[in-house]
């Protein structure tokens, strides 16, 4: 076996399978991915399955010597032990040489402490999934973001004149003195008569009061979403470091 068909298999058996184990030296996981911006936020990667490698899962699934066995029609006893002498072999290079390129997959590299990493190949896609899916450009408006924060100074100032209007309305209707009321009739004829002016009254107020909480809650959206707008960049810095790792954050960079 050499590097080019332990290539070919890891491809084929990665497209089926989340872990794939090798010869005892580590595992490669395969996990999906959900759909995320550039670093510049100018373009959006869609969803995918990303290649790890974690040295702890060192146990031998034997995946490899079946699928070999299977091609080659050899008897499994012989395969396990070529694949055995060709384990001691990659770990010997890996040692010597502090890396191990595999083509298409990726490189293992070893450092002075005996840590395996693994950098993936920029170009591997093992997502049967995610066939006919690409990159979409995102326009960033830069050039727009002036005229953004007059439309929010504007979209302020009407709500401000909006809600001194209503409170200027309130103010006028209570100090109205009352009119057409003929004293010379007794107290139980004018109770019906102001009874349903006061509920008119009661139920405006409330409807002004609803008017003028929606208008603050909009102005409230207004300014996150100009928030959002502004410093998205700074703000995308942040949730990917609670979203990933600092090992998925370098290889998602060393991706793109």
């Amino acid at each position: 076996m050499d590097l080019q068909q332990l290539s070919n298999y890891l491809r084929e058996l990665l497209i089926d399978n989340d872990r794939v184990s090798l010869f005892g030296i580590g595992s490669f996981v395969a996990e999906n991915a959900p759909a995320f911006f550039s670093g510049d936020g100018k373009t959006l990667f869609p969803p995918s399955r990303k290649l790890t490698f974690r040295q702890q899962e060192s146990w031998d699934d034997g995946m490899i010597a079946y699928l070999h066995q299977r091609k080659t029609s050899r008897d499994l006893a012989d395969v396990q032990r070529e694949l055995a002498d060709y384990a001691k072999q990659l770990r010997m290079e890996l040692q010597v040489k502090k890396s191990l390129l595999i083509p298409t997959i990726g490189e293992l590299k070893e450092t002075k402490e005996g840590n395996i990493y693994f950098v993936v190949d920029a170009q591997l896609d093992i997502d049967t999934e995610g066939v006919g899916l690409h990159t979409i450009p995102v326009r960033v408006l830069d050039q727009n973001r002036a005229a953004v924060r007059e439309r929010a100074r504007q979209m302020q100032e009407l709500l401000k004149e909006a809600e001194k209007k209503e409170s200027a309305e309130v103010i006028v209707e209570a100090e109205q003195p009352e009119t057409n009321v003929d004293k010379s009739q007794p107290a139980s004829d004018e109770q019906p008569q102001l009874e349903p002016v006061l509920e008119d009254e009661e139920k405006k107020m409330n409807t002004r009061k609803r008017n003028v909480v929606g208008l603050v809650w909009i102005l409230v959206l207004l300014i996150v979403a100009l928030t959002l707008f502004l410093f998205w960049p700074s703000l995308e810095a942040v949730f990917e470091g609670w979203l990933y790792s600092e090992e998925e954050l370098r290889l998602i960079q060393s991706r793109h």
